[in-house]
């Protein structure tokens, strides 16, 4: 509806809102106090739920597209209720809803069960493709970290990994995740090689998810270029204010004023892994030099993505 700034619809006397913007990765980088703090915007109405796993997984386990859009209700009601006058005299509802997935940026394990996929080797339709028929106008911002980093990172969090992770054991599963990878890029399309599921699962640790300018390509082949917001985790944590500032103009929010910026800055960050990490000691810096080597390529593609503003663990 033209009155509607989020993308609604009305179905039998009801409205029904999907996401306006989507912050669609990247997994231990920031997106859960991220995504907090973008929905204390006065103008932005929370989902029931931060992250649904719909696209990349629980449409393929049974999920329906209605029990999917029962995580807006409520946001659609709340959009419907927030109005105010134009110029020309319009009733216009300006509060948007959005959701939070980073897995929708990288997860497309389960591409063979769909339908467009069939006999397929690697997937030809895969999450963007489906977002794109839904709303090809959508917005989406991306947080990135340094792939490093965020690889010990999620190895310290994760459930498989974290009750005997020590970062001698993480150097072992890395120089064997490696290994692998390159002797798959070397027979196989790198396409087959970063959806294969059997590949990541033998990996133990998900290096596949550093290599963000493979994902930022399939994602651009579907989406220009101008609808993609790129934040800089090491930037997010040092200056959380100018990087939100950023997101309301992305997403043309209103300026906060000084009191709603307190609201919005105030608290500790959400979902961090300091005392995991800490228990498995710091990365070995034999480690680093060996994933530095290996995402060097792919941090250097991204790094163009972002202008001036590229971030440092890109020069590494």
């Amino acid at each position: 509806m033209k009155n509607y700034k989020n993308p609604c619809y009305r179905v039998n006397d009801k409205v029904q809102c999907l996401p306006y913007f989507y912050l669609i990765g990247v997994p231990k980088a920031g997106t859960s106090d991220l995504f907090a703090r973008i929905c204390h915007h006065q103008d932005v109405m929370p989902p029931l739920k931060k992250e649904t796993q719909f696209w990349p997984r629980t449409r393929f386990k049974g999920t329906s597209y209605d029990l999917y859009l029962q995580y807006f209700h409520e946001a659609s009601q709340k959009i419907d209720s927030l109005t105010n006058i134009t110029e020309n005299g319009m009733i216009y509802h300006y509060a948007i809803t959005g959701t939070a997935t980073p897995s929708d940026f990288w997860d497309n394990d389960l591409w063979h069960y769909d339908m467009y996929n069939t006999h397929l080797d690697e997937p030809a339709i895969i999450t963007p493709h489906h977002l794109y028929h839904i709303n090809p106008k959508s917005k989406f911002i991306i947080i990135f970290r340094n792939p490093a980093e965020r690889l010990y990172s999620d190895y310290c969090y994760r459930r498989h990994t974290r009750p005997t992770a020590t970062s001698q054991r993480f150097h072992g599963n890395v120089t064997r995740a490696i290994k692998m990878y390159t002797d798959c890029f070397s027979k196989y399309s790198i396409r087959k090689c970063v959806y294969d599921r059997n590949l990541a699962r033998d990996a133990v640790v998900w290096i596949r998810l550093g290599l963000y300018n493979i994902y930022m390509m399939h994602w651009l082949k579907v989406f220009p270029r101008q609808q993609f917001l790129l934040l800089d985790y090491d930037e997010y944590r040092k200056d959380r204010k100018r990087s939100l500032g950023r997101v309301y103009k992305f997403l043309e929010l209103r300026t906060p004023n000084r009191k709603q910026w307190e609201q919005i800055l105030q608290g500790v960050a959400k979902n961090t892994n300091f005392r995991r990490k800490k228990k498995a000691g710091p990365m070995l810096e034999e480690t680093r030099q060996l994933l530095n080597n290996f995402y060097r390529n792919s941090s250097t593609e991204i790094a163009k993505y972002f202008g001036e503003d590229r971030p440092k663990w890109s020069k590494i």
